[in-house]
């Protein structure tokens, strides 16, 4: 590896792309023409090299994600085989390998020894001919090969993506050590987008506010998200900003009315270096840099706080201005997202107090997205099952009827997992029993509220009754529902649930 540990900052990969208007990168604009993704990951690797390892780790999870296209275009003609290639074969293979051009002078004098012990040498002042080495040769197969490629391609990777995001006009070349090096790269990007995407459940909201942020993606517009906090709406938004960092950035939505914390935040998603000495005057003209031409997507928690928190009858509201002129109208796509409990009052009361017409504003959002605000049991019961894997059909119940009688709700259900690992550990085990969701759930001290839903019909075992009906509210009546304490099935419970 290249031990530079390379970080691209999000102005340098903008400059590039400024070169791209101004018609300054031919090579690149021609490139961009056939593979439009290109941008994608331009800024899928500016954002990994951010991350610990940087591009050096980069370079290490593609190559080792994708060792099938490592080698040269002739080992792959040949084909994996544990056999030694033949002459021709072993001909064809060598003179794939360039000759000078490595980064590592080790591999270079090996090839050079390749060539003299497999292909013979000519000693001009001997007048001779040297035989090639029969017993070196011997050994020699695909999986020998296959190691120089790789340790050539370890070499030269990091180097190459840094080129790529910096110079102007360089694009992604052909490579004699990989096999479709370009296409290989933007598979890259969905297979990150697929690993990421296992980190969530995919319940009904998650759906909804991925498909509006890949609308406001898509279309270049802004959207707003509108959803309670207790569904899994921010980690559905956190998901699909980790699955897609060449679109998206999240940014945190400072709480105050400081003009200074909403560029310090913008430029810390981009990934913009922030220094005390940094002026304000120099931020801004850094943020406004990477907007003008980035074309990346925003993604603003807590929208709410982009209105301002402290205001008079003159005051302007200079965060939402800011998102108008200088983000949307550079074409980087926002998504605003927010509790129904906070933006809607909030901008009613500003636009009261100010005489501000938010109508400007909320016209310019193109799709507003109210998230459901209760899920289906299947979709209850697969978070249950993504933090309890081990759980069978009765406990799932039991933790289902826990998060619906929990005000934390969806949040109830990593509460217990959290604690009732915790549980486990202390008493040795590696795997949650009865007795550690138990008490997992005793630990995270649900309240039941007093318009809390009831139990699903399908949680309630065979069990003692409670004193104390839950008030639940049906079709808009309200009725009461006992709760039901767990007690464990003597034959349903798997063994590894069994009480220690």
């Amino acid at each position: 590896m290249s031990n530079q540990n390379f970080i691209i900052r999000p102005e340098v990969a903008a400059a590039k792309l400024a070169a791209l208007k101004n018609l300054q990168a031919p090579k690149f604009r021609e490139a961009i023409a056939k593979k439009p993704r290109l941008i994608e990951l331009l800024w899928f690797i500016q954002a990994q090299s951010l991350q610990a390892g940087g591009i050096d780790k980069l370079a290490e999870d593609f190559l080792s994600t994708f060792a099938d296209s490592i080698g040269t275009a002739a080992m792959h003609r040949i084909g994996k085989t544990d056999q030694p290639y033949t002459a021709s074969e072993r001909q064809e293979v060598i003179a794939s390998f360039p000759q000078y051009g490595y980064e590592d002078q080790d591999t270079e004098y090996a090839l050079t020894e390749f060539r003299e012990q497999m292909l013979g040498e000519t000693d001009i002042l001997q007048g001779r001919h040297r035989q090639p080495n029969a017993a070196f040769v011997n050994k020699q197969n695909h999986a020998y090969f296959f190691g120089f490629c790789k340790r050539a391609a370890a070499d030269f990777l990091p180097s190459l993506f840094h080129e790529f995001c910096t110079n102007p006009d360089a694009v992604i070349p052909d490579v004699w050590w990989f096999n479709d090096l370009l296409g290989t790269l933007l598979e890259m990007l969905d297979a990150h987008a697929g690993r990421e995407s296992q980190g969530i459940v995919m319940t009904a909201v998650a759906r909804e506010v991925h498909d509006a942020l890949e609308f406001a993606w898509t279309e270049k517009a802004m959207v707003e998200i509108i959803g309670d906090s207790r569904f899994g709406k921010t980690e559905a938004v956190k998901a699909w900003c980790a699955m897609y960092p060449g679109r998206a950035r999240l940014v945190k939505t400072p709480c105050d009315n400081c003009d200074r914390s909403l560029l310090e935040a913008i430029a810390e998603a981009a990934g913009i270096e922030l220094t005390l000495k940094l002026t304000l005057r120099e931020l801004k003209a850094k943020v406004e840099f990477v907007l003008k031409h980035s074309g990346l997507m925003f993604v603003f928690d807590e929208a709410a706080w982009l209105i301002p928190q402290r205001y008079g009858p003159r005051t302007t509201p200079m965060r939402l201005n800011y998102i108008r002129s200088q983000v949307l109208e550079n074409g980087c796509p926002v998504a605003l997202i927010q509790t129904p409990q906070f933006f809607g009052p909030a901008a009613k009361n500003f636009e009261r107090t100010t005489g501000f017409n938010m109508a400007q504003w909320q016209g310019r959002i193109m799709r507003r997205v109210q998230l459901p605000a209760e899920l289906p049991e299947n979709d209850l019961a697969a978070v249950v099952l993504h933090h309890f894997p081990e759980l069978d059909a009765p406990c799932v119940k039991r933790v289902i009827g826990c998060a619906l009688v929990s005000e934390s709700y969806l949040f109830a259900v990593l509460k217990i997992a959290k604690n009732a690992r915790a549980v486990a550990r202390k008493n040795g085990r590696e795997h949650i029993q009865l007795d550690d969701l138990e008490a997992g759930i005793s630990l995270v001290g649900i309240i039941i509220p007093q318009s809390a839903p009831a139990l699903p019909a399908a949680t309630v075992p065979a069990g003692r009754k409670t004193e104390n009906p839950v008030a639940v509210r049906r079709g808009g009546r309200r009725a009461t529902t006992p709760i039901v304490a767990m007690e464990a099935p003597a034959r349903e419970v798997a063994p590894t649930l069994q009480p220690a």
